[in-house]
This record gives C-alpha cells, sequence and structure tokens, in this order.
C-alpha cells in the first residue's frame, strides 16, 4: 500500500497504463513538479517478468529511483532506472511491485 500511496499521493494525475498480460497491473501518475511515477505490480505468485515501460509520452529520459515490494523487500530503493527516448526495461518479481519515480 505504502507504493501506491506514495504513487497517488496528493489526488494527481493518472495516465493510461495498459500491460500485456492479465497477471499486471500499472499506473503512471505525475505530480505538481512534474515528477512521473509507474507502478507495476506483479500478481503471479511464480514468474518473474521483464517489462518494457513505455513513458515517452511524459518523458525523454533520466534516472529512475526504483522501490521494490516482495518477498525480500518490503518498500525499499533497490536501485534505479534509466529511461532512453522514454523507454525503461525493469524485471518484475514474483507477487511483487514495482514503483520508479523519474
Amino acid at each position: 500500500m505504502r507504493l501506491a500511496i506514495r504513487t497517488l499521493q496528493g489526488c494527481r494525475p493518472t495516465y493510461q497504463s495498459t500491460t500485456s498480460d492479465p497477471n499486471l497491473l500499472a499506473i503512471t501518475t505525475r505530480d505538481a513538479k512534474g515528477g512521473v511515477y509507474f507502478l507495476v505490480t506483479n500478481q503471479d505468485s511464480q514468474k518473474n517478468y521483464r517489462v518494457n515501460v513505455d513513458l515517452s509520452a511524459l518523458i525523454s529520459g533520466g534516472k529512475g529511483t526504483i522501490w521494490q515490494f516482495d518477498t525480500h523487500y518490503h518498500d525499499q530503493v533497490v536501485g534505479s532506472a534509466v529511461a532512453n527516448k522514454g523507454q525503461v526495461t525493469l524485471t518484475l518479481p514474483a507477487n511483487g511491485a514495482l514503483l520508479v519515480k523519474y
């Protein structure tokens, strides 16, 4: 829930976020200072997913901070993700969630 609160805090505008797999759910928001938040969850208890994210309508590039929630990490910063022309690839853990803020 903390990742979702961080993503939605302050009734931020949301943007259409679609996935090609029913086990994945995504939401994208933007804060008043222009920060973009991308949250994706994985409901599959066995399978990790490699996801290609297209944020090109909102950002062109930059380095984002990644928070992770799963059986090993409980809302912890686990690294960063570089967006190139708005594109970023993430590995989503089984039964987990990632939040990336640009």
